[in-house]
């Protein structure tokens, strides 16, 4: 487990180990003064004793011997005493830890909602804290290109179109995140990529309903604190003695006084000021280190690409985003191509244990709409229509209803598993947007076995 340090006492701490080591510099003065004023007392009385063993012809070569030697200590001694000086009476704060922007700082700080750090002993121990985006984003397929994306920090895991992740993020939000290359792999595959064609189909991997839950089970030590829009990562580097926080430039209200010059013009003793506030950007990368300026250094020294294929002994940022990766990822991809195409007899034999399981399953009270309508039409022995979509195991059907309307399906066969049993109760799922009107409003997603089914209603255009 780590510590738990407040910033303000931390700040508190250092102007206090400041002005006790000042006093000490009171002191160590007053020690060497007094040294020195008994050295020069010596010094007056042994050149009064070679004088009086001059003028009796007494040998002095000794006594003057020591006299060098104490004047040498004298001088010794006041030029310790001038850099002593030197010292205490510099201005507080000196450079380079200005307490009065430590103040400062750890304000601004507090505002933002981070007011305590994570205690480090050295910077590699903050890498294994540092949460890593495994949700998968989605880009908008008509708006910005990966490379805009990740410019502003995208959190999360972006894919190709085959389902290898492409880019990734470390960090708390998109305004505080470093994006990260990743070469695709092909034996890397992102667990909870669904092609656009199968985006309806419902969550049915414990991982995928999770993910949300456990993304950052691994950093729950990191001081990642909520602050406004944003959230902020704060270490300490008790070793380098020095902040590692994700941001280090603050926008600090600055007052102005400004002056009514009409007024100043008639009566320069009262003239009218007014207070103007303005922001200013101040940058702190003197009292603290920027934790992805830090975190680009070992990307940029992994060659600004993160290779799954690769280990990385010596680099603990890609390690660590590594094996953050990997365990969402299968070395094979869940949705494979499928080039053939086939006529709907055969579509029929295909799927016939899973299809026959599902028209088999007992009712529910759960069982309306779409699906109690494709349920009772295929249990009275309507024939569907099938066709195969772009991917194995993805099949549409139509199914045309008494009333010369059509219930439009799409199915997908997951490849493990088996069929369900005519036993088994078909499970319903939320359907997003069901509020919405139109054919819409009558989509419902189902699940029986290994087999997912979504429904709606079209009318017939020529009705």
């Amino acid at each position: 487990m780590f510590t738990i340090v407040k910033i303000a006492d931390y700040f508190n701490e250092k102007q206090q180990a400041a002005a006790e080591e000042k006093a000490s510099l009171g002191e160590a003065i007053e020690q060497a003064e007094k040294l020195r004023k008994q050295l020069t007392l010596d010094i007056k009385k042994k050149k009064q004793l070679i004088a009086e063993n001059a003028a009796e012809g007494v040998d002095t070569g000794t006594l003057t011997k020591k006299v060098e030697d104490l004047e040498q200590q004298v001088s010794e001694l006041a030029t310790e005493i001038r850099a002593l000086r030197t010292r205490a009476e510099a201005p507080d704060p000196e450079p380079p830890f200005d307490f009065r922007r430590a103040q400062l700082l750890a304000q601004l700080l507090a505002e933002h909602g981070c007011a305590e750090a994570l205690e480090i002993c050295e910077l590699e121990e903050c890498i294994p804290l540092l949460p890593v985006g495994i949700r998968l984003v989605t880009p908008d397929r008509h708006g910005p290109e990966l490379s805009y994306l990740a410019a502003r920090g995208l959190l999360g895991v972006v894919v190709d179109g085959a389902g290898r992740p492409i880019w990734c993020s470390v960090g708390i939000s998109s305004d505080l995140s470093l994006p990260v290359p990743v070469k695709p792999s092909n034996g890397h595959y992102f667990a909870g990529y669904r092609p656009p064609l199968l985006e309806w189909l419902p969550p049915d991997d414990s991982r995928e309903r999770d993910d949300e839950n456990d993304e950052n089970d691994e950093n729950d030590d990191a001081a990642v604190v909520e602050a406004t829009g944003a959230k902020f990562l704060a270490f300490l580097d008790r070793r380098g003695g020095r902040l590692l926080l994700s941001k280090v430039h603050f926008e600090v209200p600055v007052e102005e006084i400004k002056y009514n010059q009409e007024t100043y013009k008639y009566n320069q003793e009262t003239y009218l000021r007014e207070r103007v506030f303005r922001s200013e950007r101040c940058d702190f990368s003197d009292l603290a280190t920027s934790l992805y300026e830090y975190l680009a250094e070992m990307l940029s020294a992994a060659g600004g690409i993160l290779d799954m294929n690769t280990d990385y002994p010596d680099n603990p940022l890609m390690a660590h985003i590594k094996s953050r990766l990997l365990p969402v990822t299968t070395p094979s991809p869940r949705f494979r191509p499928c080039t053939e195409r086939l006529r709907s007899e055969e579509i029929a034999r295909r799927i016939k244990a899973d299809w026959d399981a599902f028209v088999q399953a007992p009712w529910s009270g759960a069982i309306t709409g779409s699906l109690a309508a494709a349920k009772h039409l295929l249990e009275s022995g309507e024939r569907p229509r099938f066709w195969n979509e772009a991917f194995e195991g993805a099949y549409g059907f139509r199914l045309r209803t008494r009333d010369h309307d059509w219930v439009l399906g799409k199915i997908f066969i997951a490849a493990d598993g088996s069929p369900g049993s005519n036993e088994d109760d078909i499970r319903i799922h939320d359907v997003p947007g069901a509020n919405r009107y139109g054919a819409e409003k009558t989509v419902q997603i189902a699940t029986h076995g290994r087999m997912s089914i979504r429904l709606h209603r079209e009318s017939d255009p020529s009705k």
